[in-house]
């Protein structure tokens, strides 16, 4: 089923709601309700309410015949007592019409497989190990971006002058398409 948020920041709206529940706010009387509890209140209301117009949205870009598909972490900062910053990841897809995003706890197959669900077109991405792992059913085509393949030419340029003329042929290809 589609969340309308990730199921990372639910459980961060269910642990605040139950410390506002238990012991108010720091700011407040004891059981009364905290600006940060009205707005979470206000912000999963507004999410439940736009919670089919994005399944649609979804629905539209995952008919493109060609999306763009990304994902990066997301560090969730501020957790008290925590000494190693916890990560979460968001995923992007994105086509002619609009952009879908979801925030997931991992970088796994299972998350990339959600966010392209059946997805039958070409698939324009960075070169992450899991669009390929995705693909290998025959049922998407991927398409690697030229700015990570260039990232992977600048890398070897350092031990090897093989490497000058590739970049300048990704150069040239980028300048035609104002990149």
């Amino acid at each position: 089923s589609t969340h309308c948020i990730s199921s990372a920041a639910s459980d961060v709206y269910k642990r605040q709601q139950l410390a506002v529940r238990t012991s108010g706010s720091a700011d407040a009387p004891r059981g009364s309700r905290s600006d940060v509890a009205i707005a979470w209140d206000q912000s999963w209301a507004l999410c439940c309410l736009l919670q089919s117009a994005v399944e649609r949205l979804h629905q539209k870009l995952l008919a493109e015949p060609v999306v763009i598909v990304d994902e990066t972490r997301w560090p969730l900062l501020g957790a008290k007592g925590r000494k190693k910053t916890k990560n979460w990841f968001v995923w992007a897809l994105t086509a002619k019409g609009g952009v879908v995003y979801r925030i997931q706890k991992t970088r796994s197959t299972e998350a990339g497989r959600e966010l392209l669900r059946d997805f039958a077109g070409t698939a324009v991405a960075d070169g992450y190990v899991v669009y390929e792992s995705i693909a290998k059913d025959g049922s998407m085509r991927i398409a690697n971006d030229w700015c990570h393949v260039r990232r992977k030419f600048i890398e070897a340029e350092v031990s090897s002058s093989n490497a000058v003329p590739f970049l300048d042929d990704i150069g040239e290809l980028l300048s035609l398409i104002h990149i």
